[in-house]
């Protein structure tokens, strides 16, 4: 795990964002904590060790569409160094208890794909191509069919499905992969106006729901889903082939 040193920051869309929506505002302070932040998303090979010693279940790797099945990394012998796909968010969080660990929050979420709380529309800054080396997304050679819209134009990160993990050049924290690979389940209860009613609280505030919050974007996701600010939800019991995630941890005193 990375430590990632704590701080205020201003969570949510920017004001002229013309892609956010309401649910992404208003933009409002939150102070995160210190805490710790795995530095790669949790691997094939790390949730088989899972389930092979009774902790969670097989991935559901639930497909919504007839080609989903393709993108699965569980099962896959070529794949064991990629980020475990198609969990639920009780998959997620019971692995993370059993490391002693938890989810992170959406905020710290946020924070750590903003490395720290800079303003940019997405996490390498405002420039609507992804640099070279920005992370595995929906670039040109991203199939159409994958792609929540047109590929990103100008961006080719060599991958056509997910990457294994740690392929792309770490933060300033030494954390891989944040943005895109596969989206990321987080501790918090989707709420719409979650930022109105819980002004400067740092998650877990919201209402108890049916849909959990995922960020970070995957391989197929374009623009609009990778800026910093991007709320994803899907039922706590989604096993969708794009869902993954990576624990995080309180700082304890020694």
């Amino acid at each position: 795990m990375a430590l990632i040193p704590g701080g205020a920051f201003q969570l949510g869309a920017l004001d002229d964002d013309s892609q956010a929506r309401l649910c992404e505002r208003p933009r409002h302070r939150v102070v995160v904590a210190d805490f710790l932040l795995d530095v790669r998303e949790v691997t094939v090979t790390d949730y088989t060790r899972a389930v092979a010693a009774g902790v969670v279940a097989e991935p559901v790797n639930r497909a919504h569409m007839p080609w989903h099945s393709e993108l699965a990394t569980w099962g896959d012998e070529t794949k064991l160094d990629h980020p475990i796909n198609g969990v639920t968010w009780a998959q997620a969080d019971g692995y993370c208890r059993h490391r002693g660990a938890r989810l992170p929050t959406e905020a710290e979420f946020e924070y750590a794909l903003r490395t720290g709380g800079s303003d940019g529309l997405y996490p390498w800054g405002d420039n609507h191509a992804p640099p070279e080396g920005a992370g595995n997304h929906a670039c040109s050679e991203c199939p159409p069919r994958y792609a929540e819209g047109s590929p990103i134009e100008g961006c080719d990160d060599g991958f056509v499905q997910t990457a294994p993990v740690g392929s792309f050049a770490p933060d300033a924290h030494g954390v891989y992969d944040l943005s895109g690979n596969v989206w990321e389940w987080c501790s918090d209860w989707y709420w719409p106006d979650a930022y109105s009613a819980l002004g400067s609280a740092d998650g877990l505030g919201s209402p108890q729901s049916r849909e959990k919050i995922l960020r970070g974007g995957g391989h197929h996701c374009v623009l609009a889903e990778l800026r910093s600010s991007e709320r994803h939800h899907k039922r706590w019991d989604d096993g969708s082939v794009f869902s993954g995630f990576r624990c995080a941890a309180d700082i304890t005193a020694p």
